[in-house]
């Protein structure tokens, strides 16, 4: 889990303060809108953000948000960006 990329390796630490940022964010920008479009894009940007540092677990969270939004059910949303913000703070340990 994580990059094998050394360059990708010394972005962690920003790569983690963006998303606990962003995550954060998401809660009154687009949840609090109900904006399925907005979540879905949101969706997307996790799914490939977490991909590409090499966190695929971490980048279903993504998928399931992307099909949250298809259902505009953002209760469930709501539920998986506490999780993977969960999950990125107990990453976080390991790398930074």
């Amino acid at each position: 889990m994580g990059p094998a990329d050394s360059v990708l390796r010394e972005l962690l630490p920003e790569f983690f303060t963006i998303w606990d940022r962003d995550l954060c964010n998401a809660t009154s920008e687009i949840l609090d809108r109900n904006d399925s479009d907005a979540l879905y894009r949101f969706g997307h940007t996790i799914k490939g953000s977490m991909m590409q540092f090499g966190f695929r677990d971490l980048a279903l969270f993504g998928i399931e948000i992307m099909r949250d939004a298809e259902r505009a059910d953002f209760p469930a949303a709501a539920e998986r960006i506490a999780m993977l913000q969960q999950q990125l703070h107990v990453i976080r340990r390991q790398f930074v």
